[in-house]
């Protein structure tokens, strides 16, 4: 049974105006945080809004706040000028003919305007898709940064549809769905072009491979620290010819034995040294100690027999 609602006029009796375009063109595009800050700021007027004073009047973040700004600024609504203020007769009438500023993607410096946004929705069922799929795996309304990122990776990247949405599914997996990482991620499969579900399936393994290789490692060398940009290095390295935690324990061990610290270059020459040796196992590493140990005793053996030799000749010919 459908509800009957109808206006209360009552309260009618003050009112102010929001530009038609709010909601012909952006309505889909802003948040209810954008909308909610943009009403807040023309309720104002002339008013200055400063971010704390409406963090603090609508219960909302300085970063959610900011974000507001910016998208309302790049639309052309509000200017700035140390504090954001509703531009003059805007609120009567926004020109159509108004271009807003173009955003830059600090990645990709490829400039890309919310109005562009829009159309590229209304345009493309591919973009229109990825929006929604994207909402699910974020689980909220997409922000103006997080629209103007996914038609970055698909129109200037290049990647499809499909190996975004593989690309999606391991960030989620990892717990690292931030919209920066998932742009460092993107950006690296643009340069090792991979384009393809298959290629992009290999990609996710190896990752998955290190990240299970480097939570490992962090507990047999009992540490509670991030790994530096030098050690996941050497870590991606070690990943790559297939060391098990095993042997890399084996190398730490014989580490701690040398020189009495934690030392990743010192790890990686032992272990670089296991490798060109073809020693996969600590097994085959022990027997072949144990047979260069042999073979460096019977050096010495012959040497001293080889001295006592030249000794002897010396005393005959003397």
């Amino acid at each position: 049974m459908l509800m009957d609602y109808k206006l209360n006029m009552g309260i009618w009796e003050s009112v102010f105006a929001v530009p038609d375009c709010v909601v012909d063109k952006y309505i889909k595009l802003a948040r209810g945080s954008d909308l909610k800050v943009l009403l807040y700021i023309i309720h104002n007027g002339s008013k200055n809004s400063s971010t704390d004073k409406i963090s603090e009047d609508l219960e909302l973040s300085k970063d959610t706040v900011e974000e507001a700004f910016l998208f309302w600024e790049q639309v052309g609504l509000i200017s700035h000028s140390g504090e954001y203020t509703i531009k003059e007769n805007e609120s009567k009438k926004v020109s159509e003919e108004l271009k807003p500023k173009e955003i830059i993607r600090p990645t990709s410096n490829i400039t890309l305007s919310p109005r562009e946004i829009a159309s590229r929705i209304d345009e493309s069922d591919e973009i229109r898709y990825l929006f929604e799929y994207a909402e699910k795996s974020f689980d909220h309304i997409l922000t103006n940064t997080e629209q103007r990122s996914l038609i970055w990776m698909r129109d200037y990247l290049g990647l499809p549809v499909d190996v975004i949405q593989m690309l999606f599914e391991y960030c989620k997996a990892i717990d690292k769905m931030n919209v920066r990482y998932i742009e460092k991620v993107a950006m690296n499969w643009h340069e090792k072009e991979i384009l393809t579900h298959e290629q992009a399936e290999n990609e996710i393994q190896s990752y998955i491979k290190r990240h299970s290789l480097s939570s490992k490692i962090m507990s047999a060398f009992g540490l509670s620290r991030k790994f530096s940009s030098k050690e996941e290095t050497f870590i991606n390295d070690w990943s790559e010819k297939n060391f098990d935690i095993d042997i890399i324990s084996y190398a730490y061990d014989k580490t701690i034995d040398a020189i009495n610290k934690l030392s990743f270059p010192y790890i990686n020459k032992i272990l670089c040294g296991w490798y060109e040796n073809g020693l996969t196992s600590t097994e085959m590493i022990d027997n072949y100690s144990e047979n260069y140990s042999k073979e460096q005793n019977k050096q010495s053996y012959d040497l001293d027999k080889f001295d006592k030799l030249a000794l002897n000749i010396s005393s005959n010919g003397g």
